[in-house]
């Protein structure tokens, strides 16, 4: 029984590997060749444009360290005492300025606990139950304050209505 021939190239009789017709092995090799070294030079002749993403990626993180350097250089180098002293003196003064303006303010070193693993005495204790309740009544608080600020807005929108209208 005879063998059919295949029509395309390679032994597999891959589509990939098909010969054209009309040109010996040593044609498609040179042509093959050619293509690729036209590739290579492409590549060569103009930047890729990944690299030019990587490029570009690398001066923004530098940019990025140079701000961090700045921002840390302006906080070491002076800067408020406010934000540099330690701080107990730094509550210490923000206690000052807030009882300068007539600010009740809570006492923040009462509620920092000495024991990180005991409960603090000076937080007042409520039942989960009771903490819902709360949490409830000030959700409907700020449910009425939603609604009136949507009334004042939308008694601007009226004015600016009537006096476009004019």
């Amino acid at each position: 029984m005879p063998v059919k021939k295949k029509e395309n190239g390679s032994l597999t009789g891959s589509k990939r590997y098909a010969a054209e017709k009309g040109k010996s092995v040593e044609e498609q090799t040179q042509e093959n060749h050619a293509k690729a070294v036209d590739k290579v030079k492409a590549r060569f002749q103009k930047p890729d444009e990944a690299v030019v993403d990587g490029v570009r990626t690398i001066a923004q993180g530098v940019k990025g360290v140079e701000r961090a350097a700045r921002t840390v250089r302006q906080a070491v180098s002076g800067g408020s005492s406010t934000v540099t002293d330690n701080h107990k003196e730094s509550l210490g003064k923000a206690s000052e300025i807030a009882a300068q303006f007539g600010i009740k303010e809570i006492e923040i070193s009462d509620l920092l606990g000495s024991d990180p693993y005991s409960a603090d005495a000076s937080i007042p204790e409520m039942k989960e139950a009771d903490a819902n309740r709360e949490k409830l009544k000030i959700q409907r608080q700020n449910n009425a304050l939603e609604v009136r600020l949507e009334k004042i807005k939308q008694g601007r929108k009226v004015v600016s209505v009537a006096t476009e209208q004019r």
